[in-house]
C-alpha cells in the first residue's frame, strides 16, 4: 500500500542536518526568501520538517501505483553509508579508501537530488543530456544512411538512455530539417527526465570525472565554523585568486567542489593539479571566509547552522516576497499533479 512508500522524500538528509543540531532534533534556519518583514530571520525547526519535498523522488507507474525506488536507493546506498562515515569525520577519525568513497558518491548525489538543481538545468539536466547527445553524434552519421533510422533505432536508444535503474529512461525527440539536415535533439524539463539525468550523473562520465578530483577532508581551525544549506554542494573556479581573478561558476570552467560535512569540517577536491586549493583552505583565513559566503551563496532558499549568525544576515539579506512563497506552496502541493 501507498502507506508504506517512502514519500516524503528529504533532499537534503536528515543525518547530514543533524551535524549542525545542538539536541538531535532541531537546527537553527534562516530563511531567505519571507513572506512577512515581521518574521523571525531564524527559527529552531525540526530536522524533520526541513529540506523535504513529498514525492520529489517518486515514480508514478502506468497503473498508478507509487514506485518509492529511487528514495530507497539513495537512503541505502549513499545515506546510510555517508551517515556512518559523518560520525568518523565528526570524531576526527582517521579515514580509509571507502570512507572517502562514501563521502564522495555522497556529495555527488547532493550536487543533483536538490530543488535547485532541478531547477539548474544545467547542472541537473542540461549537462547531462548535452554529454549523452553529443556522443551520439556520430551514432548519426552511421545511421543516417538507414531508411528506417529513427529515435527508435537500437544503437541510439542504447546510447541515449543508459540502463540504470531504478532511474526511467529518458524521453526525448529526435527532429531533422530536411532543408538543411540538421538534427535537433529535444527533451522535457519534468521530473521523469530531471529523475533520468540524476542517474546519468552518478552512473556516468560526469560522475567519473568528479570522483576523480583529488578529494581531502578540513578540519576548520579554532574559531571557525562553516553553515551548510538546501544545496551544499558548491562548484566554482577559485583559481588565480592570489593574482585578483574573480571566482566564476561558469560549470565548463570549475577546477573546486566543496561541501561542509560538518561545522568543523569541510570536504573538498581540485580537478587542478597545478593549483590545488585544498592544501591552502585551513590556514588561508580570507579563503575560508569566501568558502563559507559561497556556501551561503548556493542556498536556493535556506541556510542552516548550529547558531544564529548575523553574517549570514548582512551577506544574503532576506528579501520579502509573498508570490515566490506562494509559488513554491503551490508547487510542493501540486507536484504530482503538475509532473504527470
Amino acid at each position: 500500500m501507498d502507506v508504506e512508500k517512502k514519500r516524503d522524500n528529504h533532499y537534503v538528509p536528515q543525518a547530514y542536518l543533524r551535524q549542525w543540531s545542538n539536541n538531535g532534533n532541531t537546527v537553527w534556519t534562516y530563511d531567505t526568501v519571507v513572506r512577512d518583514k515581521r518574521q523571525n530571520a531564524w527559527r529552531s525547526k525540526s530536522v524533520r520538517g526541513v529540506a523535504h519535498w513529498l514525492d520529489f523522488y517518486t515514480q508514478v507507474c502506468d497503473d498508478g501505483t507509487i514506485d518509492d525506488s529511487i528514495e530507497v536507493l539513495f537512503g541505502e546506498n549513499y545515506e546510510l553509508k555517508a551517515s556512518n562515515v559523518l560520525k568518523k569525520v565528526r570524531e576526527n577519525e582517521a579515514l580509509t579508501s571507502e570512507d572517502m568513497s562514501a563521502l564522495i558518491d555522497f556529495a555527488i548525489l547532493q550536487m543533483v537530488r536538490t530543488p535547485a538543481a532541478y531547477l539548474n538545468n544545467r547542472t541537473a539536466m542540461g549537462l547531462a543530456f548535452f554529454s549523452a547527445a553529443s556522443k551520439t553524434a556520430n551514432k548519426f552519421l552511421e545511421l543516417e544512411r538507414d531508411p528506417n533510422f529513427n529515435e527508435n533505432t537500437p544503437a541510439l536508444v542504447e546510447a541515449l538512455q543508459p540502463n540504470c535503474p531504478p532511474f526511467p529512461q529518458w524521453e526525448f525527440s529526435i527532429t531533422m530539417d530536411e532543408s538543411t539536415g540538421d538534427y535537433t535533439y529535444s527533451m522535457p524539463m519534468g521530473r521523469k527526465n530531471y529523475l533520468a539525468s540524476i542517474g546519468h550523473v552518478l552512473n556516468g562520465e560526469m560522475g567519473k570525472r568528479i570522483r576523480s578530483y583529488r578529494w581531502n577532508v578540513i578540519k576548520m581551525p579554532e574559531g571557525t565554523t562553516l553553515p551548510t544549506c538546501d544545496n551544499p554542494f558548491v562548484r566554482a573556479d577559485l583559481r588565480g585568486l592570489d593574482q585578483g581573478k574573480k571566482v566564476h561558476h561558469d560549470l565548463s570552467q570549475c577546477t573546486n567542489c566543496f561541501m561542509p560535512l560538518t561545522p568543523k569540517h569541510l570536504l573538498c577536491a581540485d580537478s587542478d593539479a597545478d593549483q590545488p586549493i585544498a592544501a591552502r583552505l585551513a590556514e588561508d583565513d580570507e579563503l575560508l571566509e569566501l568558502v563559507n559566503a559561497l556556501i551561503v551563496q548556493n542556498a536556493l532558499r535556506y541556510v542552516y547552522d548550529c547558531k544564529r549568525s548575523s553574517w549570514i544576515e548582512k551577506l544574503r539579506p532576506r528579501r520579502v516576497d509573498p508570490e515566490y512563497c506562494n509559488r513554491m506552496d503551490d508547487a510542493m502541493r501540486r507536484w504530482n499533479e503538475i509532473q504527470d
